[in-house]
């Protein structure tokens, strides 16, 4: 689903359980609640650089993906974008005994693509998957697993996400 908006993106609630069952990401959210609420989340720096290929091949990003995870499940105001449900469903998921999965900032997501070979299951037909790491106050960066390719889309819109943790 390349953009547009789905009522089971909307979160009214702080508290929702997420569900994964390790065998597929064909998981799709908004990156905010569906809404055109704009909002800059100032915690987390933009990054308004051209897109292309891999573009997030250096990290440049201010923060991982876990301190942008953060800021981003912190917002909760309508105003505001609402419960952002691509990265609140990460910061809530517990898997495999494991409670500390975020939303990958871009580099970090970049670093699916360059290791696709050796991720079992990942999608590489050509969908996108979100980011942590904001454009500006619209858009949030994405990527494409199938060719590396790296842009920004609206925040409302519904794309894959691929949580993630470090060890």
């Amino acid at each position: 689903n390349r953009g547009g908006t789905s009522a089971s993106n909307y979160y009214t609630t702080a508290d929702f359980t997420p569900t994964c069952d390790g065998a597929t990401d064909t998981l799709t959210k908004s990156w905010n609640d569906g809404s055109n609420n704009w909002f800059d989340i100032a915690a987390i720096t933009n990054y308004t650089a051209t897109a292309g290929t891999g573009h997030g091949t250096i990290n440049t990003d201010a923060n991982y993906g876990s301190s942008n995870t953060a800021a981003i499940v912190a917002i909760t105001a309508t105003a505001e974008g609402g419960y952002h449900a691509a990265a609140r469903y990460c910061d809530k998921l517990s898997y495999g005994g494991y409670t500390d999965w975020y939303l990958p900032n871009r580099y970090e997501l970049n670093l699916f693509y360059t290791n696709k070979a050796s991720i079992p299951d990942l999608d590489t037909s050509g969908n996108w998957y979100w980011s942590s790491s904001e454009y500006d106050s619209y858009y949030v960066w994405t990527q494409r697993l199938s060719d590396g390719d790296q842009s920004c889309y609206f925040k409302n819109y519904v794309y894959r996400v691929r949580c993630v943790r470090r060890f």
